[in-house]
């Protein structure tokens, strides 16, 4: 049975597929509404980006492209073309691809308890019984949005592999040290800034997203620190 972040990192695969081709950029799947019937493959592309991949298959050239789509992840979206033309003759979003990814989710529950390996500070490491939230959040780039009318805002969390955090809104924000602990289903986050404060968030996954005192977060992608 693979450890608990094998299976995290194969969700996050499936549902953000950051590797490869394509770059992230949030909210992409609005752009599906601008595809029309018989659109060039090259104009395809321009809108949404590089495919994740390609096949010819009878005639087609299918190809797949990952949108991110706002409250929900990336979702695999399949696109048609006919291989001589290369033009487009259809597209829909894998439904049932991504709700097999969300399923994965739900069995990290039943993964048992592996070693720890988050890197933190020593003197912040404490006895952690279960290590799946730890290392699922290691390295991880956490993102939640709001809107309204008249506003939109983001706020990024990077949960660096070295043990620190840093936050970033539209005012700035702290930073510091975290520590994640417990299982899939009673994870907990601990925010230690360099202000001395101390933020404690309960961890769990949701059906789409990840929830951290409740509050809706999306799993993105490397924190690239």
């Amino acid at each position: 049975m693979k450890p608990a972040y094998q299976l995290f990192m194969s969700m996050l695969a499936a549902v953000f597929l950051l590797a490869g081709c394509a770059s992230f950029e949030f909210d992409s799947g609005e752009k599906v509404a601008k595809l029309h019937k018989d659109m060039p493959y090259s104009e395809v592309v321009s809108l949404l980006g590089e495919p994740e991949s390609t096949k010819v298959e009878q005639g087609r050239l299918k190809a797949i492209w990952s949108l991110h789509v706002a409250w929900k992840g990336m979702v695999p979206h399949n696109l048609e073309f006919n291989e001589k033309t290369r033009r487009l003759i259809s597209w829909k979003a894998n439904d049932e691809e991504f709700q097999n990814s969300q399923d994965q989710v739900s069995n990290l529950n039943a993964e048992p308890v592996v070693t720890p390996t988050v890197a933190v500070p020593k003197s912040q490491v404490t006895t952690i019984k279960h290590a799946q939230w730890s290392d699922a959040l290691l390295g991880r780039e956490l993102e939640q949005s709001s809107s309204s009318k008249n506003r939109s805002a983001k706020k990024t969390m990077f949960l660096c592999r070295n043990g620190d955090y840093k936050t970033s809104s539209a005012n700035g924000g702290p930073s510091g040290t975290w520590l994640a602990s417990g299982p899939a289903s009673a994870g907990l986050l601990t925010l230690r800034g360099n202000s001395g404060s101390v933020q404690k968030y309960k961890v769990k996954a949701s059906k789409n997203t990840l929830l951290l005192n409740g509050a809706k977060w999306m799993i993105g992608k490397d924190s690239g620190c």
